[in-house]
């Protein structure tokens, strides 16, 4: 039986935005209590955003799903119950109901079966497994934004794709996305495991502290900018700026790398193996950059410190500018570059 089945069979449709009384007891009936805190404590004047401020949605919320015994199944009947809310600002906020009722169920049980949510037949819905505390959730649909922020620890499998702020500020845990990710992924990320299978948009690890991101596809422009440390694998190419400002870290790229990458380093290693665009180094402060392919013009423009190792001597190293040191790994270097290599 297909669990639009169950929705329809175990409990009746709701008309004129009422929840009608169950057929049945137990899960049908959990289901009911569940929804009618939904319309009780989140349908304010709060919004979305200032509900998850100042807290007194929530604590209201906490203490009323205390008192009902609901079940791993029930939290999977309820994705499907959630198109029968429809008021706006009620639907948006059910997102972070669904995580609250995990997180609340999981603390109560400590069970190891994972929990399913399917939103594949609703509209994406924001801050799904915010502040998720432990659980191991499979997912299916795609998600809005704030997809698993502030996460603490679990196991997340996400049977789509992800928006914008997806696995910010996340403490802990492991996430894997088999779709996409919007801009701004992994945050100002703390620590965790993220591995996005699709590709990536722009400032993906922007401000990260630590973790590991693996991206299978491709990045998009600032990908790892100011990361303060941590370690960012991209199987694909990257877009401009790769690594600008980076702190510390290590960021390797298995394909190709668009303009200014490494530009404003201030440490950490930059290892790219496939082809790098013009302005490799700019402005290199401290840390490491190697490029084990061909590079434009400009390698180390105004550099300071720091170090470049490359497979080859180009004519755009004459313009390298301050105390950056530019390693050839080659053998047959003219005489007149050989000043410039250490």
């Amino acid at each position: 039986m297909k669990l639009t089945d169950i929705v329809q069979t175990e409990y009746e449709t709701i008309e004129n935005k009422e929840i009608k009384t169950p057929k049945k007891a137990g899960v049908n009936r959990n289901v009911s209590r569940l929804l009618h805190c939904i319309k009780t404590y989140l349908s304010s004047d709060t919004t979305y955003s200032n509900t998850l401020l100042n807290g007194s949605g929530e604590k209201r919320f906490i203490k009323e799903i205390q008192r009902i015994d609901y079940t791993a199944q029930d939290i999977t009947t309820l994705c499907f119950a959630l198109e029968t809310l429809t008021d706006h600002r009620l639907f948006s906020s059910s997102g972070w109901v669904i995580s609250a009722l995990v997180n609340e169920h999981y603390s109560r049980t400590k069970q190891k079966e994972s929990y399913t949510l399917m939103f594949e037949h609703i509209p994406p819905l924001d801050a799904i497994c915010y502040r998720l505390d432990g659980a191991s959730v499979d997912i299916f649909g795609g998600v809005n934004d704030l997809f698993a922020k502030k996460m603490i620890k679990g196991t997340i499998n996400l049977h789509g794709s992800a928006k914008d702020e997806a696995c910010s500020y996340m403490m802990g845990g492991s996430v894997t996305i088999e779709g996409s990710i919007k801009d701004s992924g992994c945050k100002n990320m703390i620590n965790g495991n993220v591995h996005i299978k699709g590709c990536a948009k722009s400032f993906l690890g922007e401000d990260m502290l630590q973790g590991t991101i693996f991206v299978d596809g491709n990045t998009e422009n600032y990908c790892g900018r100011r990361m303060d440390n941590g370690y960012i694998l991209v199987r694909g190419n990257t877009g401009d700026y790769l690594g600008r400002s980076m702190k510390r870290g290590v960021i390797v790229v298995c394909g190709n790398a668009g303009p200014f990458a490494g530009s404003n380093m201030l440490s950490g290693t930059l290892v790219i193996k496939g082809k790098n665009g013009n302005f490799l180094g700019e402005y290199l402060d401290k840390g490491i950059i190697i490029a084990e392919g061909s590079c434009g013009e400009s390698v180390g423009y105004m550099g300071n410190f720091g170090k470049i190792i490359i497979d080859e001597m180009y004519e755009s190293i004459d313009e390298c500018r301050g105390d950056v040191k530019i390693i050839y790994k080659g053998e047959k270097v003219r005489e007149s570059e050989r000043r410039k290599v250490y």
